[in-house]
């Protein structure tokens, strides 16, 4: 019933909690479908991807403001697939290297995530001291690039990618995040409020 999130520790990956899984339902989001749509039309389609000579892999760039649902929603689809989360750091003091052997690492039932990528690549340049451009761009779809891993990417500022970095077939499907409109609140109030017990829990409110 629960999922395992790790993070970069040096050279290796080390476990930092387990939580609970949380409902794909819980999170309410318009478009949501359609990656869980391109989950399974990618989960079921490797020899497809092997025939054509394609990298077997899946990267989502998940964009918006602060707050609007982006770790919810990776939580929810690690806990729907049964995915434990990797967590990496760019700013790290790791190395090319280090960073590679990091993503040859993971185990087959990983979601690899990567956080608010704009603080670490801005129009190529790097932050970080050690790790290049070019090999972040190899482990996404290059020579050190993971068969069957999907990867989240998650930025506030979309905007201050560099093209290289969002190009079609590296990032394989963008989706914008948005903060509630009246449709998704009303959603959210009728599931937290649509059973006595539960309304009882947040009566002080």
């Amino acid at each position: 019933d629960k999922i395992k999130i790790c993070i970069c520790v040096g050279s290796h990956w080390d476990k930092l909690s387990s939580i609970q899984k949380r409902p794909i339902n819980s999170v309410f989001l318009k478009d949501k479908e359609k990656i869980l749509d391109d989950i399974n039309n990618f989960l079921k389609s490797e020899k497809e991807y092997l025939n054509r000579g394609i990298k077997y892999k899946r990267n989502y760039l998940l964009y918006g403001p602060p707050g609007t649902g982006k770790t919810s929603f990776i939580t929810s689809i690690a806990s729907k697939y049964d995915l434990n989360v990797y967590l990496i750091n760019l700013k790290s003091e790791m190395e090319d290297y280090q960073f590679m052997k990091l993503i040859s690492k993971l185990p087959e039932k990983a979601l690899l995530v990567i956080e608010d990528v704009e603080g670490i690549f801005n129009v190529r340049e790097s932050i970080s001291k050690t790790i290049s451009f070019t090999t972040v761009l190899n482990t996404l779809d290059g020579f050190a690039c993971k068969n069957r891993l999907i990867t989240f990417i998650t930025t506030n500022h979309k905007d201050k990618l560099d093209k290289a970095f969002t190009r079609p077939g590296r990032i394989d499907f963008s989706m914008e995040f948005y903060y509630p409109d009246k449709e998704r609140l009303n959603e959210m109030y009728n599931s937290f409020f649509n059973n006595n017990n539960f309304e009882k829990l947040y009566s002080h409110i």
